[in-house]
């Protein structure tokens, strides 16, 4: 019995929780959660194995053959997600799917454009309240002219 409650335990410790900073299941740390740069450095390295005709195995970044290539793209990760969210990196690597490096130029400009996409389309989603207010009901005629021709109206009462 007390073999079993020291496994029990054991498994416990081992079983990952979701974290805010670690929310993205890795496919190659069984039952762990990894952060969004892992998470996007094992996406890449995954396409750069398919390219290959490699497989990646469990735990493949202390291989040596993918230790150094891990590191590059996690390096690269980490400049580009203080420019860009993760979320848009990711949007780009689903879209593309001959990325298998973030560190060519091309990469940040597709990333940049996505990013400038998502920021613009934030902002004209909340703009629609403010243009409502601002828009003249009469086409052709801004609210200065209006305001003129009130006040010619009200003159021509006097």
């Amino acid at each position: 019995m007390t073999f079993i409650l020291r496994m029990v335990r054991k498994l416990s410790k081992q079983i990952a929780t979701q974290t805010p900073t670690q929310s993205y299941p890795s496919k190659y740390s069984p039952d762990k959660f990894i952060t969004e740069a892992q998470y996007i450095a094992e996406m890449i390295c995954e396409r750069r194995a398919e390219s290959l005709n490699k497989r990646l195995t469990v735990q493949f970044w202390k291989h040596p053959e993918w230790a150094s290539y891990y590191k590059f793209q996690m390096m690269s990760i980490n400049k580009l997600i203080p420019k860009y969210t993760g979320r848009v990196i990711l949007q780009v690597l689903k879209r593309n799917k001959r990325i298998y490096s973030l560190n060519a130029k091309w990469v940040e400009t597709k990333i940049a454009e996505e990013y400038n996409k998502v920021s613009l389309e934030s902002i004209t989603a909340e703009k629609p309240v403010e243009q409502e207010q601002i828009t003249n009901p009469v086409v052709g005629r801004s609210p200065l002219q209006d305001n003129s021709r009130k006040k010619l109206m009200d003159l021509d009462k006097e």
